[in-house]
């Protein structure tokens, strides 16, 4: 789960071009983490960002390719 904020840190941080300490505050506030996988050893979290809390133009800018 670590992981999944720090990369959500940095990844608001360069597309939504804020600090990383204003996107460790969203994280905070308006993230949410889901376990998506438990096999084995192998674990995954996931952090979900709703892209309604963005202006518009910023919205399509942030998308992943």
């Amino acid at each position: 789960m670590t992981l999944a904020a720090r990369n959500a840190i940095k990844f608001l941080a360069t597309r939504a071009k804020i600090s990383e300490l204003d996107a460790y505050a969203l994280c905070s506030i308006a993230a949410s983490f889901r376990v998506t996988q438990v096999v084995d050893i192998v674990r995954g979290v996931h952090a979900l960002i709703p892209k309604a809390i963005f202006a518009p133009d910023l919205r399509r800018e942030m998308t992943v390719v």
